[in-house]
């Protein structure tokens, strides 16, 4: 935006920087469909995390077998101690909680009791808290700020020449000399007469955007952008801990890493085309200010080919992820007295294995994509022979309804309950409700 004390040159030219670039391409990367916040754990998963937006919250309910539901808060804060970009993700789920099954098992058909032990629980005795560190540099992440000098390169290759620029504000400047007598591109907006500053303001803000930000080949090259970014590989780490009311469950503490993979990324595009898009050549010629950027026009060309490939070929934009974990549960030992009960469970610990394959959908409204999320979680306990391995499968539909809203819903099969291993097959449908604050720092 121009300022009161601003030049129409010094306006002109805050139309024209690289930055604006690099804003909306993180705006669009950042509201691009990425499905379900959650960063650990069934049963709605996601084959994109996101780390690029400031605040999300999602609601989950359960309907068929299950009855439970949740509240997850989401937040991403800058990490800058290891690398510049970096991102640190902090989350709260706040489940239902509900009696162990096995102790109600045990309980068996008095009521009163389990009644009893329900009303003792409250909202804080099953909560999942986790850390994810991220790193967003120029071979992992969506952030299009690593790649600041690219994009730059990019610009000088789209954006029309410096003599065309001038020649645009000449005559725009002549337009507006008709109305404001005397008016040059050094004259500031508060000197102009008494109520013309925010028309000219206006004006010149509408033909430097059609002019320099908003041609045809810088709009495309954003666009490739946007495609390439989403589909960058992500590796992170998780650290969390899940307490739970020993009348609901063990509590656990896990640590886990994942990858996320994407075939038509940018990483694919630079790696197959270094002679051509050398970032460190493309940097020289913007530096030394070229006007007619060789290399940069030659690597835009082939990054819009690239680019379009990546949205028209069938499964160039699907998203494959895997995870492993490592779970450690505590023991449970209740005893009560009243109602003649002992309970005691051994602590355990467990590997598990993750899978999970994405697809965005397109929708015949713009920008409101929908994708699809296969997952598959194996939980492997060699800690006790006596527990059953366990082993659950969802497929997860997110629909975007709005820039910041998203809707879900998920049907998770898994082979049994995860508190009682001789109870099979275990059915849920989950739907909910997902709100994501995109981070407003440039």
């Amino acid at each position: 935006m121009c300022e009161l004390d601003d030049t129409l040159l010094k306006c002109w030219n805050r139309y024209n920087a690289a930055v604006a670039m690099a804003e909306e391409v993180e705006d669009d990367v950042a509201t691009t469909n990425t499905g379900v916040p959650a960063v650990t754990g069934l049963p709605m998963q996601s084959s994109l995390r996101d780390f690029l937006n400031i605040f999300a919250a999602a609601v989950d309910t359960a309907t068929l077998s299950e009855s439970e539901s949740s509240l997850t808060l989401d937040w991403t804060v800058p990490f800058d101690f290891v690398a510049d970009n970096d991102k640190l993700k902090l989350q709260a789920v706040f489940g239902t909680p509900a009696l162990l099954p096995a102790l109600k098992t045990k309980l068996g058909d008095d009521a009163e009791a389990i009644a009893a032990l329900e009303d003792e629980l409250n909202d804080t005795d099953d909560v999942l808290a986790t850390v994810t560190y991220a790193p967003q540099n120029t071979r992992f992440g969506r952030s299009i700020r690593p790649h600041a000098d690219f994009l730059e390169g990019l610009y000088q290759a789209a954006a029309p020449s410096e003599t065309a620029e001038l020649q645009a504000l000449a005559i725009l400047i002549g337009e507006l000399a008709e109305v404001v007598p005397g008016l040059d591109q050094d004259t500031r907006f508060d000197e102009l007469p008494a109520g013309t500053a925010p028309g000219v303001m206006a004006q010149l803000a509408a033909r430097a955007r059609a002019t320099n930000a908003n041609t045809e080949a810088m709009q495309e090259a954003l666009d490739a952008l946007v495609t390439l970014l989403n589909n960058q590989p992500q590796f992170y780490g998780t650290g969390s801990y899940h307490y739970r009311n020993e009348l609901v469950g063990p509590s656990e503490w896990s640590g886990k890493v994942t990858y996320e993979l994407g075939r038509k990324s940018l990483n694919r595009f630079l790696d197959d085309n270094r002679a051509s898009c050398d970032v460190t050549a493309i940097k020289e010629e913007v530096t030394a200010s070229v006007d007619a950027p060789v290399k940069a026009q030659g690597c835009l060309a082939q990054l819009l080919t690239f680019a379009k490939t990546a949205k028209t070929e069938a499964g160039a934009s699907n998203r494959l992820v895997a995870s492993f974990e490592y779970v450690n549960v505590d023991d449970v030992d209740i005893h009560l007295p009243k109602y003649a009960l002992d309970f005691v469970e051994r602590p355990s610990h467990s590997l598990v294995y993750s899978l999970t394959y994405g697809v965005p959908l397109a929708t015949p409204v713009k920008d409101r994509e929908a994708r699809l999320d296969f997952a598959f979680n194996y939980d492997d306990i060699p800690s006790d022979a006596e527990l059953k391995d366990r082993w659950v499968g969802s497929v997860t539909y997110t629909q975007k309804i709005t820039d910041t809203v998203t809707l879900p819903i998920a049907l998770v099969y898994a082979n049994h309950e995860k508190f009682l291993p001789d109870v099979d097959k275990r059915l849920g449908v989950h739907f909910g409700l997902s709100y994501k604050l995109p981070d407003p720092t440039p």
